[in-house]
């Protein structure tokens, strides 16, 4: 029995991510990114990005602090960013 292949384009897809945060000086490895690195990632203002995580167009997930609540933003989520129309 043959043994399976790996996902080429899962690959190829992966290290298109990779490459995209290393050209914006960010860690590639993160399981999460905070709202400025995405600002940054994507060339827009912190609170461009924080409006733009308020109306759903940047898929977050909240996380509840005692005094605030801060925003993250998981990894397999930015792989839509960077494959999203304009």
């Amino acid at each position: 029995m043959a043994e399976p292949q790996p996902d080429r384009q899962q690959d190829h897809r992966e290290q298109e991510l990779r490459d995209w945060l290393a050209a914006a000086g960010l860690v590639v490895d993160k399981a999460t990114y905070r709202i400025d690195e995405v600002a940054t990632l994507l060339g827009l203002s912190l609170r461009t990005t924080y409006r733009m995580v308020n109306d759903g167009r940047i898929r977050a997930v909240p996380i509840e602090h005692a005094d605030k609540t801060t925003f993250r933003i998981p990894r397999p989520f930015l792989f839509d960013l960077l494959h999203r129309p304009n």
